[in-house]
């Protein structure tokens, strides 16, 4: 259990105020059930099922795996510093694992991406999945194929389409998850990931370079007509990674290509292409279309949010012109227009999948984010709702989701919440991991709060 310590002090104005500030006296156990739930989910290689309960979702995906990896890493860390050195080392081992296997996967689809990089953007062929990283991979780190619901099936079927697992934030994420447990552990403890991603990390950096201005599927695998906030900040931020990982891992960037990364990176390219595309009124909007319904350039973004727009403030940071303002205008519109009120946001207005719940991992994110921000009751509102509803003692495991209006039929086309049998999507990975995140971002921010002064604490940035 987390438990409570109330501190009074002071606001920046003199009044008086309580808040409660810690409910952090012992968490361990619950991430150290947490880290045994993922744990569930791999397999001796690092392949990692999105869920153990779904069939659809029996692949590993790229973005789920290297978020879960950090968030083991942060798990790690925190155990370790907190007096609990053999469950941090599960938890890194379990990282480490889930990387290696991803480095993998990535060498599989390395001439998928060399073949992308040589394909020309001025004609559609560059769009097919056979020239990119595939969302989700099998346990053989190549394209998915099992049964599913009785019935044989293989995405290599999508190979030479414009297909809906052609997502830009696969190879980024794996770098990004890849230079925080180096950071951490050291670029010696990667094992056999370091020669793996030392081979790949320049062809990782060209195909992300390669790509960005592009269109693709978004984080929710729709809309692969049109570009997205999302996708694009994942990739700043992934490029980023992958140059500080060449120095780290003592990986030679050639010439040419350094030149492109000092073009798009130092003179803020891909920042920049953010900025001009998709802020409006200091608003950060979550897609564009290519080609306006005439056929032209379509200049303005599509003023619409989307939920996954957290991770561009929490884990991407792009470095866009009045980032501060952008994210305080983003984020407000997101918890106006998403929460609604409620505790739980759904991924964006008009979503019908499983009846449009609302989505425990992105309100998690939301809580590490207030939690980052010292903003501890609104961390807190979150973790307490899903510790009651769905954990409590019991030791069960998260869903991806809870249910807005299953009384309400024909909501969902696709039937999905009916076909699971009224039910939203059970022990999911990714639901897992942010809620140790969200925990931990928490207990360290109330670490913070109690060493200082009484009343700084309030203040917020």
């Amino acid at each position: 259990m987390l438990h409570s310590v109330t501190r009074d002090s002071c606001g920046p104005d003199g009044t008086r105020i309580g808040v409660d500030y810690g409910r952090v006296a012992d968490i361990t156990s619950e991430i150290i059930t947490g880290i045994r739930h993922i744990k569930d989910h791999v397999d001796g290689s690092g392949f990692m099922k999105a869920s153990t309960t779904y069939e659809w979702y029996s692949p590993a995906w790229f973005r789920d795996s290297a978020m879960v990896a950090i968030s083991l890493v942060d798990a790690a860390k925190y155990l370790s510093d907190h007096g609990h050195p053999s469950e941090a080392d599960e938890a890194k081992s379990l990282a480490k694992s889930i990387i290696t296997f991803m480095w993998s996967a990535i060498g599989s689809s390395s001439d998928n991406m060399r073949r992308g990089i040589a394909s020309s953007l001025d004609d559609n062929e560059f769009k097919k999945l056979k020239n990119h990283v595939p969302a989700r991979v099998g346990g053989d780190g190549s394209y998915f194929s099992g049964v599913v619901k009785g019935s044989a099936h293989s995405d290599a079927t999508e190979r030479d389409k414009d297909s809906w697992l052609r997502q830009y934030d696969s190879v980024p994420l794996v770098l990004i998850a890849t230079e925080r447990f180096v950071d951490e552990f050291g670029a010696a403890s990667l094992g056999d990931a370091r020669g793996q991603a030392s081979g790949l990390l320049t062809l990782s950096l060209e195909y992300m370079l390669k790509f960005y201005k592009t269109e693709c599927s978004n984080a929710w695998e729709t809309e692969n007509d049109k570009l997205h906030a999302y996708s694009i900040s994942s990739i700043s931020r992934g490029v980023r990674a992958a140059k500080a990982l060449a120095a780290k891992l003592g990986v030679g960037i050639p010439a040419a290509l350094s030149s492109a990364y000092d073009s798009e990176l130092n003179h803020q390219g891909i920042d920049r292409f953010l900025d001009r595309l998709f802020v409006r009124d200091g608003v950060l909007y979550r897609a564009k279309r290519v080609f306006s319904q005439n056929g032209g350039f379509e200049s303005d973004p599509i003023m619409e949010l989307d939920a996954a727009e957290i991770f561009v403030f929490t884990m991407f940071k792009p470095h866009l012109q009045d980032y501060d303002q952008v994210e305080r205008r983003t984020v407000e519109a997101m918890e106006t227009e998403l929460f609604a009120g409620n505790v739980l946001p759904v991924r964006y207005l008009g979503d019908t999948y499983f009846d449009g719940g609302r989505w425990l991992l992105l309100g998690l994110e939301f809580a590490s984010y207030h939690a980052g921000r010292g903003e501890l009751p609104e961390a807190w509102r979150v973790i307490d709702y899903i510790r009651h509803k769905y954990l409590d003692g019991s030791g069960g495991s998260l869903p991806e989701q809870e249910t807005v209006n299953p009384e309400s039929p024909g909501r969902d086309p696709e039937r999905y919440l009916d076909k699971n049998g009224g039910a939203p999507i059970s022990d999911l990975a990714w639901s897992e991991a942010f809620y140790i995140r969200a925990v931990i971002a928490y207990a360290r921010a109330s670490e913070a709060a109690a060493q200082e002064p009484r009343g700084n604490h309030l203040i917020r940035r």
